[in-house]
């Protein structure tokens, strides 16, 4: 309904005449299916049938700019449109006739949707000069000129809004909400007990609803039929859940209905009367908690552009009033689109073509009871595509949108937003600055990952984070480690947070070497754990790596086993390091110059160890033990140590986090997010293989086909 007039008139650039040759007969059949496709959404569909008719006739730029066009209208393919415009535009026409079957030539408007391609691929300089391409090719007062103009600037602000980017978290609402085809303008009741999205299918949409059931989405239920049309789109329901406003795409005119679950059924929805509805087209609504104020789109006589957001509110007769346009500061020339009321009523958000942005539709909000200014949301939220039906919960801080990913169910995903600005760590190092290089990295404690090891400069260095809980570490050979925890709240305003690095000089005396008393033989020796679980089991179980330096912890069990069999018969399995020396005092890792990935621990005595190469072999120990003396560490040796072997099920890994709610038959599931950033989830601790066996036969046949057992090491 947002598509330029070149587009609306797509149905004529794809017509056909007259055919002639056994070849013109499936040319036509093909074009004839692929329009059929279009019309019910199935653009990569009709893409392979435009494809089939090319390959007949290799030399019309026509029919490459039908291909493209396609590609642009997917979900997940419309970078592949690039190549085809580009081929369609160097055989463009100004006499293009749409009518005639035999037309090799293409339309000025490859050129548009070419630099919409590649705008919507962040090639903005490339875009841009096709945008001025095709500009040339526009008469003076042309409508279109200033929709040119507003993509070129959009393409000249994207990368200043990527600068300024925003913290995201997405987490897919999972399978039991999404399925394979493209899941869309998903809504919450005010009280948030109720789901309802939909479904864009071969013919038409279907509407789900899904009720909150403990804390947890139950499984959706289909009520297309109960609404007696395909076709019906959802807007919003009432705060209650009880009311569930749609409209009607029907290309003759598009209105706004309104339908009401009694009795555990909804009925047949109820079109809205004048003054909402009128001749024009009203696309979307959404109300006020008291069901007294709607906000709708409209295109109606008498607006500032394209589509606008008209406000109405019940008057004294209980009957709708007038509408009142929103006005020049929030609607604009171009088109508006999906209007929400944040939770409090306080802000509006919405999507636009006019205000600034990135191009297409960006999401944008305004203060409704202050200064009117419009605020666009930012980066990643919106990107160059458009970027429609941001449904806020608590305003710009977390919501649901959807969209396309790699990693998703279907076509488009439903997923739950939290947002956070991000905040820029400024470290200052208080230290001799030529006695860089100085190493610094960064911890996100909450993921126990490195996310980050910013390069200082003269001494400072910066790196962007969002909320959350932050370890800093700062080495130099000739200064003690230094290390700060940060902590980001979700209210923290400031785009800053600045802090000094100061470090203290490693004393001049050498350190002295102090023997330490080894353990008896049939000792075990409690250090600090590790956990290794694998990607998948055709791999190994273990991994031969020299760790890099890390802080020194006191020694306590790393992951939580919950319902443990604690059984004496769990399987002892010995790990083999290369201890180089045992110190009273810490001096660090970086001590030891010529050894890399030094590994500190601290025995029951307070003795701090540096190791090196911890694996399940004795023969790679051996090897790295010679490495080690060759260095000049002739006192080094292998230290043995015992730990129990524990097993737990792997259910499934995904490179997307997965709601837990998606497992509702299982309890205890957990999620794990491995250093390849694959999330796993696991349920279960035993002892061995064959205690979890009958565990796991019970979780296949519960439909988990791929679930297998994996090893957890635990000292």
């Amino acid at each position: 309904m947002y598509k330029f007039r070149f587009i609306l008139t797509i149905c004529f650039l794809l017509g056909s005449k007259l055919i002639y040759s056994q070849d013109w007969n499936k040319i036509f059949i093909y074009e004839r299916d692929a329009e059929y496709q279009m019309a019910d959404n199935q653009f990569n569909k009709a893409a392979e049938t435009f494809k089939k008719a090319l390959r007949l006739i290799p030399e019309s730029a026509s029919f490459k700019f039908k291909i493209g066009y396609c590609f642009l209208n997917s979900d997940d393919k419309k970078s592949e449109a690039i190549s085809y415009f580009e081929e369609a535009s160097q055989k463009i026409s100004k006499s293009y006739d749409a009518n005639s079957f035999k037309e090799m030539n293409a339309p000025t408007e490859t050129l548009y949707l070419l630099a919409e391609a590649l705008r919507i691929e962040r090639r903005y300089d490339e875009a841009i000069e096709a945008y001025k391409k095709y500009k040339e090719y526009l008469k003076p007062g042309d409508k279109l000129i200033d929709i040119v103009d507003q993509n070129i600037a959009c393409c000249s602000n994207a990368n200043n809004f990527i600068t300024d980017s925003l913290s995201v978290k997405a987490v897919n609402l999972g399978n039991l909400i999404n399925n394979e085809l493209p899941n869309t303008n998903a809504v919450i009741s005010g009280d948030g007990s109720t789901l309802a999205y939909s479904n864009v299918t071969k013919t038409g949409n279907d509407i789900f609803v899904a009720n909150k059931v403990n804390g947890k989405w139950a499984a959706p239920k289909k009520i297309t039929t109960q609404l007696g049309d395909k076709y019906f789109v959802t807007c919003f329901l009432s705060y209650d859940g009880k009311d569930l406003y749609l409209y009607l795409d029907d290309p003759k005119n598009l209105d706004l209905y309104v339908t009401t679950i009694e009795k555990n059924k909804w009925i047949k929805p109820l079109k809205f009367e004048k003054p909402i509805n009128s001749k024009s087209n009203e696309t979307h609504a959404c109300l006020t908690k008291d069901g007294n104020t709607i906000y709708f789109i409209s295109d109606r006589k008498g607006g500032l552009g394209g589509f606008d957001i008209y406000k109405s509110v019940v008057n004294e007769k209980g009957v709708w009033g007038e509408p009142v346009n929103l006005g020049t500061e929030i609607n604009t020339k171009f088109n508006e689109a999906t209007p929400f009321l944040s939770p409090d009523e306080k802000y509006l958000f919405f999507s636009s073509e006019g205000h600034e942005g990135m191009g297409g539709f960006d999401i944008f909000y305004v203060n409704l009871e202050g200064t009117p200014k419009v605020v666009n949301l930012g980066y990643p939220v919106n990107n160059s595509d458009n970027n429609l039906f941001y449904f806020p919960i608590k305003g710009w801080k977390e919501g649901l949108l959807s969209f396309y990913t790699k990693d998703g169910f279907g076509k488009r995903d439903i997923y739950h937003l939290d947002i956070s600005r991000y905040t820029n760590l400024n470290g200052k190092i208080l230290a001799d600055a030529n006695s860089s290089p100085y190493q610094v990295s960064i911890l996100d404690i909450d993921k126990n990952d490195t996310i980050a090891r910013p390069e200082p400069n003269n001494n400072n260095f910066t790196y962007k984070v969002g909320v959350g809980s932050y370890k800093v570490f700062v080495k130099n050979s000739k200064y003690l480690p230094f290390t700060q925890d940060i902590s980001i709240p979700e209210d923290y305003t400031n785009k800053d947070f600045n802090f000094d690095a100061k470090l203290q000089p490693i004393p001049v005396v050498a350190p002295k070497l102090v023997a330490e008393v080894l353990p008896k033989k049939d000792s075990v020796i409690i250090e600090k754990p590790k956990t290794e679980i694998l990607a998948d089991n055709t791999k190994k179980e273990t991994k031969t790596t020299i760790e890099k330096p890390r802080e020194v912890k006191k020694d306590k069990p790393i992951i939580k086993i919950e319902n443990t069999n604690t059984s004496n018969s769990s399987v002892k399995i010995s790990t083999y390091a290369v201890q180089i020396m045992a110190l009273k005092t810490d001096v660090g890792a970086d001590y030891f110059k010529n050894v890399q990935n030094i590994e500190i621990t601290q025995s029951p005595e307070g003795f701090y160890r540096y190791s090196v190469g911890s694996t399940e072999s004795m023969e790679e120990a051996m090897t790295t033990l010679k490495k080690i003396k060759e260095l000049g560490y002739e006192k080094a040796f292998v230290r043995i140590d015992k730990k129990d072997a524990m097993f737990t099920i792997q259910l499934m890994s995904h490179k997307a986090p997965v709601d837990l709610s998606t497992f509702k038959n299982i309890s205890g599931v957990t999620e794990s997010k491995g250093s390849d950033g694959i999330f796993r989830y696991y349920v279960g601790n035993f002892s061995s293989p064959k205690d979890a066996k009958s565990t796991l036969i019970s979780i296949v046949e519960s439909g988990y086909k791929d679930a297998f057992i994996k090893k957890v090491e635990v000292k």
